[in-house]
């Protein structure tokens, strides 16, 4: 949704203090949502539950009070460790909550309605909760695709995601059956993990965005996966979980699509 005051003549400062106090709020809720992603990440692939029992130092498994799960706020203040064994918190976790925070603030300008916010802040979050996941434990939890396929459809039923209902179909279709055939043909040369994926994000984007993104993020990929290789990290023997390269190629489609985001600064 654009901003109140771009474009329209006479907002001034008035327009500047609206769009801030949008900014903070979209910021700040989307550090709220961007910890509970590092904290569903940690526990998904362990089999544990959302709920129960509640945040724990991942050393000594002493409980974390309301004071110690305020999103970067408490890593910057304990500087990384914990209160109570001095041992330290892996910064994953701030860096899943700006990045997710950056990530829906961006969505909500670059939407046109509350709808399409709500799909894409939704489509955003998967993207990253399962990249999290995958780079992690090599691991893309069928569930998740699940849920997020089934909420995709709904999106498109609802008209909020540029993808008819029908095309929502053949994009998961189309997602699952690309890779399978490249699967297929290569010997296993692909996870039937990365079909689903790609399956769950044809759901949003139609069976060409699913193969646009497919490319996207093999080419996204590549490029990394050489730059590695240069820099001695990983041999051409290593295995890179290629999930986030689908989810970045996702992400890709997606905002090209909504060429709102490349003109809706806030504060223009």
């Amino acid at each position: 949704m654009r901003p109140s005051g771009a474009g329209d003549e006479g907002s001034g400062k008035d327009g500047v203090a609206a769009n801030g106090w949008i900014l903070f709020l979209l910021f700040a809720t989307g550090l709220a949502v961007g910890s509970f992603i590092g904290a569903a990440s940690w526990r998904i692939p362990r089999g544990l539950s959302l709920v129960m029992p509640g945040s724990a130092c991942p050393s000594c498994r002493f409980p974390l009070e309301a004071r110690d799960l305020i999103p970067v706020v408490s890593y910057v203040l304990s500087r990384g460790r914990c209160r109570h064994c001095g041992g330290r918190i892996s910064l994953r976790y701030p860096l899943i909550e700006l990045v997710t925070a950056a990530g829906i603030t961006a969505m909500y300008f670059a939407s046109a309605s509350v709808g399409e916010f709500v799909a894409s802040a939704v489509f955003f979050c998967f993207l990253v909760l399962m990249s999290v996941i995958d780079l992690e434990h090599m691991l893309l939890p069928d569930r998740l695709n699940l849920a997020a396929g089934a909420l995709g459809f709904v999106f498109a039923f609802l008209g909020v995601t540029g993808t008819a209902p029908a095309s929502a179909v053949a994009g998961a279709a189309g997602g699952f059956g690309v890779i399978a055939l490249i699967r297929w043909l290569s010997k296993g040369g692909m996870g039937l993990g990365d079909a689903k994926f790609l399956a769950a994000i044809g759901v949003y984007l139609g069976p060409g965005g699913a193969v646009a993104a497919l490319l996207t993020g093999s080419v996204i990929g590549a490029a990394i996966g050489l730059a590695l290789m240069a820099a001695g990290k990983v041999s051409r023997r290593s295995r890179l979980p290629f999930g986030p390269f689908l989810a970045a190629g996702a992400l890709v489609v997606w905002v090209v699509r909504r060429s709102a985001l490349l003109d809706a600064f806030p504060f223009s």
